[in-house]
């Protein structure tokens, strides 16, 4: 990840380890993740044209596990 700007790292590990689209990560909202004892990001929008909207189908309406590694060296 040597040509991505520092300050984008971390959120471009996040699109790399969930499979989102950018814009369903911008769609997210606090309340979509769950950070309880089983980590979970649920797709329930996604931001396109400056706007937030439902998402086309509703089989793109998921639930993603997120598993927290360590940090790369």
């Amino acid at each position: 990840m040597e040509s991505i700007p520092e300050d984008w790292t971390l959120f471009f590990e996040f699109l790399t380890v969930t499979g989102l689209r950018i814009s369903e990560a911008f769609g997210l909202r606090w309340e979509q993740l769950r950070l309880g004892e089983t980590l979970r990001v649920e797709v329930r929008e996604q931001f396109y044209r400056g706007k937030r909207r439902k998402l086309k189908s509703g089989a793109a309406r998921r639930d993603i596990p997120w598993t927290v590694g360590s940090p790369p060296d």
